[in-house]
């Protein structure tokens, strides 16, 4: 690291010159776009040729449009624009009906006609009122508008702007795309390193720190931000400049702080002993973001929630939950109320059917950066970036679990092979938070590893438990059979009748009932929790007048305990999916190797038993391999034998129990939720796991693996060539 710092330290001129340069882009792209568009709004009053409208009402205020599908419909509007750089025209829609898509064909100042190929197209999405088209260079004379309609039956759209701005040659671009992902991955992670340093003295012990509580502090700077914006709105209406204020000067604050402690050379020794992991967070960030941006042009205009199904997530799953969170910081930061995007089922659930800590971290980003610029803050891939960003916490916790229970290790190899998992790969950029809440309900479990007999320990898992559960709800599933483990092994300990016996756990559920108490009263005052998804997975779908219990009793009487049993314990055998087994199979016996690596990775990323069984397939021939290899040794007379660090012979020891009765506990946990599921979808999708629970699993797994010494680690890098020509050979 010191060598890199010093071979670094000879080029400072030439990243000065490259920040200089990319400093004076920027500076110039927000000239651009804090200037206002060209209205262009009047040109709808003076449209010609309107072909298959069958109404056509222009206000000021908006231009009311009917028409119907079976003919082409389209208008012609006067557009007289000259330049040498391309240009966005941008339509402001205030309402549309039976519209999938709207179509501009450009007309240049001497064409006969309307080209094909002069043509842009922008699809609608519920919600979004704006749509940018890119026009090239040139001298116009007109635009034909064009619609297309989702139904034979009658459209309307009612357009409510029409403007003219530059396009950005960096603000739009690709590699702009990638220097953002690293600004906000270092603004996310800047505040809770800093309080980290502050607040948690201990030299020792802060890379430690840093990767346990970095993220729920980060967490709490954040959402404090938040708090702001929320008392912004009742003194001074919506003012964002206000938490924007409070932002910079909290940060200069923590950075006084930490120069005022002498806190430079500690942080520097943290660095040095954790490039490696941020590294590795910053190599994922980049593969998730190219993944994301692929075949998109011009990635913030065109990137939508929509754009994350089939081939990004080897599935056709799309249950929109990767957009509620956007939906619930736009909402926030525009102070409009919920219903206006969950009203009639436009997004499934109810608002009161998620959680809202996610929304509420993105509301604070989306106003930071609104201060530099409106159109990067709200595009849906700034909010795919963020949630990255948030995801990608999860290896920290996971770097200290293998640096427990394998001390010699080559720990980010192994992060590496648990990331190339179609599960754990697709969550880093799927942006429904469930890598995030794993995180934290595993920095939550660390520190009861280290040290379960301290109050302090169980208050922070308690709240890193409950800000898991605040990220995504099916996080806290993962906590009871944790809870009751650490509960026994402090009665096995101190005896039933001491008196810290009842704290230590109260403590944790305190703790966790609190952090979760805000949104919980928030629901109760505002709005009726429904408990849908509870009713869905557990209760086949069953509501009754008097709430959950009355829909529990109606569930038991419609489904007697017999029945239930039955019914329960097929899940247990329908989990193995060895007839999924027997598809891939044939596949494979076809030559069909694309679809077999698609339907595998399909699966991988659905059922929980597939993202086990490549890694149980490899330690079974780990094990031989390894077993095998010691008796040719022995047979040789080269081989002595002794008991080996991984506790396989004669005595396990402590870490090896420990990580083996959390497999366990994960397991049975795992299946106990296979086994209470009551519904209409699969009872063992990785969607309804704790993916904490899930990702210990997986760890324990590739540790075993590693344990049998160089075959093992022979045999990961075959799987990790496997893993990776099978992820990325489908054309994302």
């Amino acid at each position: 690291m010191d060598n890199l710092l010093k071979k670094i330290s000879k080029y400072k001129y030439f990243f000065i010159v490259i920040f200089l340069f990319i400093s004076t882009l920027l500076i110039l792209d927000y000239g651009n776009y804090s200037t206002p568009p060209d209205d262009r709004y009047e040109n709808f009053g003076k449209v010609s040729a309107l072909h298959s409208i069958t109404d056509y009402q222009y206000a000021k205020n908006g231009t009311d449009i009917t028409f119907r599908n079976e003919k082409d419909p389209y208008f012609i509007v006067p557009f007289t624009s000259k330049s040498s750089f391309p240009k966005r025209v941008v339509i402001s829609l205030a309402a549309f009906k039976n519209v999938r898509a709207v179509e501009i064909f450009y007309k240049f100042r001497g064409d006969v006609g309307y080209l094909p190929e002069n043509c842009v197209r922008q699809f609608l999405q519920k919600n979004k009122k704006k749509y940018d088209f890119t026009l090239p260079a040139g001298d116009y004379e007109e635009l034909r508008i064009d619609f297309i309609g989702s139904t034979r039956s009658e459209s309307s759209i009612t357009v409510t702007g029409l403007g003219l701005q530059p396009y950005s040659f960096f603000w739009f671009s690709r590699i702009f795309s990638f220097v953002l992902a690293f600004f906000l991955f270092a603004l996310f992670i800047l505040p809770g390193i800093l309080l980290c340093l502050i607040l948690l003295p201990d030299p020792k012990n802060s890379r430690k720190n840093i990767f346990i509580f970095m993220f729920p502090l980060s967490l709490s700077f954040y959402f404090s931000v938040y708090l702001i914006h929320v008392a912004t709105i009742h003194l001074f209406r919506n003012n964002h400049s206000v938490p924007f204020v409070y932002f910079i000067l909290a940060l200069s604050l923590l950075h006084y702080l930490f120069i005022k402690n002498n806190k430079v050379n500690n942080f520097v020794t943290v660095l040095k002993e954790s490039w490696k992991t941020f590294l590795c967070a910053l190599l994922i960030l980049f593969i998730s973001l190219s993944i994301v941006i692929s075949k998109k042009q011009k990635p913030f205009e065109d990137v939508s929630y929509g754009d994350m199904i089939e081939y990004k997530i080897f599935s056709v799953f799309n249950g929109g939950d990767n957009q509620f969170q956007y939906y619930n910081g736009t909402a926030i930061v525009n102070n409009e109320p919920f219903s206006k995007y969950y009203a009639h089922g436009q997004l499934v659930y109810g608002v009161q059917d998620r959680q809202m800590l996610a929304g509420t971290i993105y509301a604070a980003f989306r106003i930071i950066l609104r201060n530099a610029n409106t159109f990067i803050s709200e595009s849906y891939l700034t909010y795919t970036i963020f949630g990255i960003c948030l995801n990608l916490m999860i290896i920290f916790p996971v770097i200290i679990l293998f640096e427990r229970y394998l001390p010699k290790g080559r720990h980010h190899f192994l992060l590496m092979v648990l990331s190339l998992n179609a599960f754990v790969f697709a969550n880093y950029y799927y942006t429904w938070f469930k890598h995030a809440g794993g995180a934290l309900f595993l920095s939550g479990l660390i520190c009861l590893l280290h040290d379960s007999s301290k109050v302090k320990n169980w208050l922070l898992a308690g709240f890193m438990f409950g800000l898991s559960a605040n990220m995504h709800a099916g996080n806290a599933l993962g906590v009871p059979v944790v809870f009751l483990w650490f509960s026994g092994k402090e009665i096995s300990k101190r005896g039933l009748f001491n008196k810290d016996i009842l704290l230590l756990p109260v403590s944790l559920a305190l703790m966790f009932i609190a952090v979760n108490m805000p949104w919980a009263i928030v629901k109760s005052l505002y709005y009726p929790d429904t408990h849908a998804l509870l009713r869905q997975h557990f209760l086949n779908g069953v509501s009754a007048d008097n709430g959950l219990v009355g829909s529990i009793k109606k569930f038991m009487e419609l489904y007697p305990l017999s029945e239930q049993l039955t019914y329960r314990l097929s899940h247990i055998a329908d989990s193995f999916r060895l007839h999924y087994l027997g598809l891939l199979y044939e596949l494979f016996e076809e030559n069909d190797y694309r679809r077999f690596f698609f339907y595998w990775s399909n699966y991988e990323f659905f059922f929980f038993i597939f993202t086990v069984y490549s890694l149980l397939f490899f330690l079974l021939i780990s094990i031989l391999g390894s077993f095998l290899s010691n008796m040719l040794k022995s047979d040789t007379g080269k081989s002595k034998i002794s008991v080996n660090t991984s506790g396989t012979c004669n005595v396990i020891n402590p870490k090896t129990k420990e990580m083996y009765i959390l497999t366990g506990l994960s397991v049975i946990t795992i299946y106990g939720l296979i086994f209470l599921y009551y519904g209409q979808d699969f009872s063992d999708i990785n969607h309804v796991m704790p993916y904490g629970t899930l990702i210990l699993v997986h760890m324990a797994l590739i540790t075993l693996i590693a344990r049998t010494g160089r075959f093992g680690y022979a045999v990961m890098t075959l799987y990790m060539v496997f893993t990776s020509y099978r992820l990325f050979s489908i054309p994302f």
